[in-house]
């Protein structure tokens, strides 16, 4: 999820970031060897981790998310697995140094 800056937020962002800098930099080294880099970043993604982490606040949390989101409802991993496997095949060899936001559209605001 591509977060913008904001109060106590700056370890969380600083860290994005980098990664997305770390995928365009790697592309950039591996290109040359025939090695696409790619990232693909989710948005909040329902996980038995998250329920774990947070018990009682998935809903919530939720109706919160619901207001910025295109699609209102949590993220499951089987909404995050189509971009991976697209990009472990031969149909993006041509794409090298993207990174793939899937978070329904969020809007922080």
């Amino acid at each position: 999820m591509v977060e913008f800056g904001g109060v106590n937020a700056l370890h969380y962002v600083t860290s994005e970031a980098a990664l997305i800098e770390m995928t365009r930099s790697l592309a950039s080294e591996g290109g040359r060897e025939g090695i696409c880099v790619n990232s693909v970043m989710p948005g909040s993604i329902r996980s038995p981790s998250e329920e774990e982490l947070h018990p009682g606040a998935a809903e919530h949390t939720g109706a919160e998310q619901a207001l910025r989101q295109s699609i209102p409802r949590w993220g499951e991993a089987k909404d995050v697995a189509g971009p991976f496997v697209f990009l472990a095949s031969a149909d993006s060899d041509f794409i090298a140094g993207q990174v793939v936001v899937v978070d329904d559209g969020w809007v922080n605001y």
